[in-house]
């Protein structure tokens, strides 16, 4: 669906521009009562609101990748555990790499 938004934005960019040429805008904004200032200032809005939920998609995106990081950490930790009883040694050497791949993924 995001093709189909970004085409519905640009349609409605050029028909503002269209109705601004046609000046067919001005009455359009005597019946609903606006300014052109009023109209600006609608637009400056949607543009800010459009960036902030582009943000927040970035940061919902990054927010589930640092999920799927995290939970094959936590897989890492059961196996971890299971040798364990094994091999200390091993167990250690298996902690070290988890703190190297929390640091990796904390400064990605």
């Amino acid at each position: 669906m995001h093709w189909l938004r970004r085409w519905r934005d640009l349609w409605r960019n050029w028909l503002l521009q269209r109705l601004f040429r046609l000046r067919l805008i001005g009455r359009l904004l005597h019946r609903l009562r606006w300014t052109r200032s009023m109209l600006r200032r609608y637009l400056r809005f949607r543009r800010l609101l459009d960036r902030l939920t582009r943000l927040r998609r970035r940061i919902r995106r990054l927010v589930l990748v640092l999920r799927r990081r995290t939970s094959s950490l936590m897989l890492l930790g059961v196996s971890r555990g299971m040798i364990h009883a094994v091999n200390t040694n091993l167990t250690n050497a298996l902690i070290i790499f988890d703190i190297l791949v929390i640091r990796i993924v904390v400064t990605f």
